[in-house]
């Protein structure tokens, strides 16, 4: 799959060779590292199926030779990084070793190591148990399925061989080095006017072939090789298939410059070809979308292996870049590998048309088998990625990557979402780039070009702004990020770029060994690890009530319950209809014990990320929906429904019979109610979110085929919902937890120079998202019958002095009250003291009102 790589030309590989003794011929080793591929895509599987790396040794001697307590590594420093078990070598025979990192020592067995190679060139090292280096090679850039390997076996000079042969002699043709890529007289981006575009080759022998189709040029292909698709599938029982259409793609010899235009007005080709089993596929654009010129280059030689592949695109609009207002991404990838019938992962393809055939009397839905239900790494494409920032004419970002369909149900939908791979087999092991402004993150292992899921044709931003809106809270939420895609060249419209939640995210944002966490998904599927913590934490619940403070805490030292807390309090706010019976999942750095000391997510707790926010705010429903108090469906124990059967409510109901759990989370969702779910930020999201892409939705909606005018009409509706659900929510706080009353809680000289005041989990200052001052007061409504927390903040160079409520002086600095009543309190500080002050014990309080 991998194609991006840092090559090395064949007079750099003769530079390597005085410096390396191991690219000369030399005193042959016992046993010799014979070839090596660090980037198979589909040259040989191993026993799972995948296609790893792999590295082959010989043994170049008339003896049995055992490598029990051999090295083998990817680092000189570290020549013991992998330790062969009690295996041997025949005399003239070979061994091969997967390097798959998935750390198999089984004597019998296929044996793989705990470490990848990099296409980009490491060193590989045979170490004897006593230290003595048997054999290396040193850090060499080696191609896509393409070996690295020594001719004859176990000695003489290293070649590439196009032809690989692991588990056997190297007998195939030996190349001397790999060429050098072409060279393009002009840089893909944005221009406003046509391009004459020069390629060159250092190597006047040195020819060079081109594609313009997304292909990858190959000298196989100067004839045409064809791909083909269905112009429509039989959806229901009765129905009848489209035709098959075929298209052929070409490779083409350079020989004159190319002549680089706007080629909009040109007839549409993977535009036009459906990727869902609809007998009338709608929503196939009418109308020529905006093109732009993929140029795909690579030099050939004989005796030489082909140059890694050049990719450039090239966008010729009248206004150039100012055409888009938002981020451009352009992914480049192989036809065939997205829409071909029986190949093609973006389609319904060869696997719907046999479940046609078997279910002739059936109509098809969101799960019919289909060829965008593929998954694994036989479903994933070698591509290449483009990006351009906002006002950027020339490319920000460019690598080679993996390609992957993403999702569950939205599958299904005709744009779909891709997920993207850096791997160290295709070049870059991280997105290096800084994508988001929400997020300053700038390494990244999977990407999302999300199509907003089952919001992609309501409102296209329901997800973004949910997780925008919480983002502040105590979870992991996706960044965001909107741009316009291209795919080969062609208009693909609007799409999200997002965070994936994986291991590798953990590794990044916490610093966790990705290969020691546990991580499950739904109803305690793993992901990653085992799941024995989780179950035996559930278990302990089952058998302990909660309201005793002692089990409570001790569920505190297992799972993070401020975490859980905001994620709970969010998914019920935002009236989450596609959860908690799906769409969950939660994770822990593996540890023996509960670690306080560590950093945050390294603790050994149970923490829970949010995803897939699309079935939220009343989507799907015309009843003002944020009237639903969603409390009591997040805690339903008698659900016979997938959205929320007994396991998902689980532990909130647990938690919940808690008092100071309960009375936390009441006062943490009105905190939230009172700032960042207040009405008027809520709203202000939705206006800016939507204006952000408005001046592409037109576009867009030509692409897909839907109306603005429904655009429209879904931000009302969920503009309504905005404006609505933070004071019915205060009413459903009520109604659940059976309380009294509400009742508004007044703080005087807030934010002062003197200092300021925390209530309960938020500082009232500006830095807390949703927080507006009165004046220079600040007003919020709090529940009777649930103590509200109050801490004085001082300022630098000043103290607490004492509390004015509601008139009445109390010099207590922490304060627990009770509210019977509206409550005014204004903190009084004065200047510092060098004398401890008396009195700072937290003291409990009961406020009358004085009516």
């Amino acid at each position: 799959m991998a194609k991006h790589f840092i090559f090395i030309s064949f007079a750099f590989l003769i530079f390597l060779s005085g410096i390396y003794p191991g690219l000369q011929a030399q005193s042959v080793p016992s046993v010799a590292i014979n070839e090596v591929m660090a980037s198979n895509s589909e040259t040989i599987a191993d026993e799972d199926g995948d296609y790893p790396d792999w590295i082959e040794l010989y043994n170049t001697t008339n003896s049995r030779i055992n490598l029990d307590g051999y090295g083998l590594s990817d680092n000189y420093e570290n020549p013991f990084k992998w330790v062969f078990p009690d295996v041997a070598i025949e005399p003239g025979q070979f061994l091969i070793v997967w390097a798959s990192n998935k750390d198999r020592r089984s004597p019998g067995q296929p044996l793989h190591t705990n470490f990848a190679l990099s296409a980009v060139g490491e060193e590989i090292i045979l170490t004897t148990p006593e230290g003595v280096q048997v054999d290396s090679l040193p850090p060499t850039p080696i191609p896509t399925d393409v070996s690295l390997g020594r001719k004859p076996d176990g000695s003489g000079e290293l070649f590439f061989f196009d032809e690989p042969t692991p588990g056997a002699s190297n007998n195939t043709e030996a190349n001397q080095g790999q060429l050098d890529p072409p060279l393009f007289s002009q840089t893909g981006g944005f221009y406003s006017s046509a391009v004459s575009l020069t390629l060159s080759h250092p190597d006047p022998a040195a020819q060079i072939l081109y594609t313009i189709d997304g292909t990858e040029p190959s000298a196989s292909a100067f004839e045409g090789i064809p791909y083909r698709y269905r112009s429509s599938y039989a959806r229901n029982p009765g129905d009848s298939p489209g035709s098959m259409v075929t298209v052929t793609t070409r490779t083409q010899r350079y020989s004159a410059p190319l002549s680089i235009q706007n080629r909009s007005s040109e007839p549409n080709v993977i535009s036009q070809i459906p990727g869902t089993w609809d007998s009338d596929p709608f929503y196939l654009p009418r109308d020529p979308v905006l093109k732009g010129t993929v140029v795909r280059a690579r030099a050939v030689k004989p005796g030489f292996t082909d140059s890694e592949v050049v990719t450039q695109t090239y966008f010729v609009f009248p206004g150039g870049r100012n055409v888009f207002s938002l981020p451009v991404a352009s992914v480049t990838v192989n036809p065939s590998g997205l829409f071909d019938f029986d190949q093609g992962i973006y389609v319904p393809g060869v696997d719907f048309e046999a479940w046609r055939a078997d279910n002739p009397s059936q109509s098809a839905d969101a799960l019919s088998p289909a060829n965008y239900h593929r998954r694994g790494e036989e479903a994933e494409r070698s591509a290449h990625f483009n990006y351009f920032r906002p006002g950027s004419d020339r490319v920000d970002l460019e690598q080679d990557i993996g390609v992957r369909i993403h999702g569950f149900v939205g599958r299904r939908y005709p744009n779909k979402t891709l997920r993207l791979y850096a791997r160290g087999s295709y070049g870059d092991s991280n997105f290096s780039f800084p994508f988001f402004t929400d997020d300053p993150s700038e390494q990244h292992r999977r990407l999302l070009l999300r199509n907003s899921g089952q919001d992609y044709n309501y409102t296209y931003l329901r997800d973004a702004l949910a997780q925008t809106l919480v983002k502040h809270l105590r979870f992991d939420t996706q960044a965001y990020q909107p741009l316009v895609l291209f795919i080969n060249g062609e208009y693909w419209g609007i799409h999200n770029l997002r965070q994936r939640f994986d291991r590798h995210y953990l590794a990044l944002e916490y610093g966790v060994d990705p290969d020691n966490i546990d991580m499950m998904e739904t109803n305690g599927v793993v992901i990653e690890g085992d799941g024995d913590h989780y179950f035996n934490m559930t278990q302990y619940i089952e058998q302990n009530d909660l309201a005793d403070d002692q089990h409570y805490l001790e569920v505190t030292r297992r799972m993070d319950p401020d975490n859980f807390m905001d994620y709970q309090i969010a998914q019920i706010f935002l009236q989450n209809y596609d959860w908690p019976g799906s769409n969950i999942r939660y994770w822990r750095a593996k540890t023996d014990a509960y670690e306080p000391g560590r950093p945050y997510g390294q603790d050994g707790r149970w923490r829970w990320l949010m995803y897939d926010m699309d079935r939220t705010m009343s989507l799907f429903s015309q009843d003002p929906g944020w009237e639903n108090n969603t409390l009591f469906f997040a805690t339903d124990a008698n659900s016979e429904e997938w959205r929320n059967p007994p396991w998902a409510t689980f532990l909130l109901r647990n938690l919940l019979k808690n008092e100071g759990f309960r009375h936390a989370f009441i006062n943490r969702y009105a905190d939230q109610l009172n700032t960042a779910f207040s009405a008027e930020r809520f709203t202000a999201l939705i206006t800016e979110l939507s204006e952000a892409i408005r001046p592409e939705m037109s576009r867009h909606q030509d692409r897909w085929m839907f109306l603005i005018s429904q655009w429209d009409n879904e931000l009302n509706r969920l503009t309504g919902f905005a404006s609505n659900r933070p004071g019915k929510t205060f009413e459903h706080i009520l109604e659940f937890f059976e309380l009294q009353s509400t009742h508004q809680l007044t703080l005087l000289a807030v934010n002062s120079p003197q200092g300021g005041v925390k209530v309960n989990t938020i500082e009232l200052a500006d830095s807390t998202p949703g927080f507006r001052l009165n004046g220079s007061s600040w007003t919020g409504t709090y529940f009777e019958g649930v103590p509200v927390q109050l801490s004085p903040l001082p300022a630098e160079g000043f103290q607490f002095s004492h509390w004015l409520v509601n008139g009445d002086r109390i010099n207590t600095a922490n304060l627990s009250l009770e509210l019977t009543g509206n409550t005014t309190l204004e903190p009084v500080f004065n200047e510092a003291q060098t004398t401890p002050v008396d009195g700072l014990d937290l003291v409990h309080f009961f406020l009358f009102d004085d009516s």
